[in-house]
């Protein structure tokens, strides 16, 4: 039999072997037209050294979430069977995908959204968290995500450099939608926008960066106003004046707890430090407040709930810390920007495809997030996740059929040649070169 068909017909054992049916199971999760996607996107032009969609897919997701470098998914691939490549190909062929990734990332997010939208009261979380490239100094990336409140669950996400700012406008907020948001989000622009769609908003707003009317036209002197509250929440009706019109808004003021507010006054005192600047009073006696603004209706929706609503807005960071701890969204390896914004990709449509077993499965974990004495808890059921993904990407791996191939993983696992001498290597020559003498001294 000639070699190459003797090496394509173990490579399809291989195949055979590691394909198994958890990877299946994964690829009946993405969105309908998947396969059709990833050609219309340049990432599966051609069969050339990979042999199906599936497989590429497959590929890159292993790449993003496995913390491998390309030499490493290379030779596990060829390991596989799965593809025949070297590490530069493997880096090509991720580079390659990452508009396919952004268009999964989307089309499954869109499923969600659809799938939530029956509910009457659909609040949105919106925020953004930032990933450093290694050797960095700054943020060179920002996600900018959106979470059903009521579900837990992303079903929102942008991804842009550190250029692109946090903003309301970037996620498909509907007509009865709830946005909730921090102060960051507090834009004139993209308020009066939201509020032209017919959205809800709950801002948190700082005393000076969203310029704000009293009904009758004049300008809100925010601070005079909050010199003169006690200890308990307190509202107004202001208006605020943004390209598509003035817009009528509650303001909600309610004083922080003394400890609080001194922890937020220090905030305030330590990063004025930093600048080498001195503190305004302003913004110390705004630090003991938390302010909001909000279009909900206040016959059903009294100052107390809509604090309450606000404070859920935790939910969000809480999600942005379990990508970052149990997936490593923040351990970016890459520098390369095509290289690292495929990474990124790649981890956020690895952990989608992991929260699709909630959707998927007949087991009732609604009612037990909603069960007041045991409930759910989000960080251990998660934590199961990752784990569940890399079994389906890796399939059934023994030391047995690693010992049998390894011949063929040599040209992965060696190093390239380079100018540096490398220190072990050159250790066993030395000591080789000395072991007659040492033998002889023995005898």
């Amino acid at each position: 039999m000639p070699r190459k068909r003797r090496e394509r017909g173990a490579c399809q054992a291989r195949r055979a072997v590691a394909a198994g049916g958890d990877w299946e199971r994964v690829l009946e999760w993405l969105a309908g037209g998947w396969e059709e996607r990833a050609r219309r996107y340049g990432a599966f032009a051609r069969r050339r050294g990979v042999r199906s969609a599936g497989d590429l897919l497959r590929l890159v997701l292993s790449a993003s979430v496995q913390g491998w470098g390309q030499q490493q998914v290379a030779g596990w691939a060829d390991l596989a069977g799965l593809a025949h490549l070297s590490g530069a190909a493997v880096g090509k062929r991720v580079r390659q995908a990452r508009t396919w990734l952004g268009a999964e990332v989307g089309a499954l997010l869109r499923l969600r959204r659809a799938a939530w939208a029956e509910r009457s009261v659909r609040v949105r979380v919106v925020d953004a968290t930032t990933v450093r490239a290694p050797g960095g100094s700054g943020p060179d990336w920002r996600g900018h995500a959106m979470v059903d409140l009521a579900v837990g669950e992303r079903c929102g996400l942008e991804l842009t450099d550190h250029h692109g700012a946090e903003s309301l406008l970037r996620q498909p907020l509907e007509p009865g939608e709830i946005a909730l948001a921090d102060r960051a989000h507090a834009r004139r622009a993209d308020v009066g926008t939201l509020l032209a769609r017919g959205t809800d908003l709950v801002v948190r707003i700082g005393w000076q960066n969203l310029p704000l009317e009293t009904p009758t036209g004049d300008r809100l002197d925010l601070i005079a106003w909050l010199a003169t509250l006690g200890t308990r929440p307190t509202e107004r009706t202001v208006v605020v004046q943004t390209p598509t019109g003035p817009w009528s808004l509650r303001l909600l003021a309610a004083p922080l707890p003394p400890e609080q507010a001194e922890q937020a006054r220090r905030r305030c005192r330590r990063a004025a430090s930093k600048k080498q600047r001195t503190v305004d009073r302003r913004t110390l006696l705004a630090a003991g407040f938390v302010l909001l603004v909000t279009t909900l209706d206040p016959t059903a929706w009294p100052p107390e709930d809509v604090l309450a609503l606000y404070r859920c807005r935790w939910q969000i960071e809480l999600l942005f810390k379990r990508l970052k701890s149990l997936w490593h969204l923040d351990q970016l390896r890459a520098r390369d920007p095509a290289a690292a914004q495929a990474h990124l990709l790649g981890v956020f449509l690895a952990a989608l495809l992991a929260g699709e077993v909630r959707r998927t499965t007949s087991i009732p974990l609604a009612a037990w997030l909603d069960d007041p004495d045991h409930p759910l808890s989000r960080w251990r059921w998660e934590a199961l996740r990752p784990d569940a993904i890399l079994q389906a990407l890796r399939g059934p791996l023994d030391l047995l059929t690693l010992q049998r191939h390894l011949p063929a993983l040599r040209r992965h696992l060696c190093d390239s040649p380079r100018r540096r001498p490398h220190q072990a290597t050159n250790a066993r020559c030395l000591l080789r070169a000395h072991a007659p003498d040492q033998e002889r001294r023995c005898a």
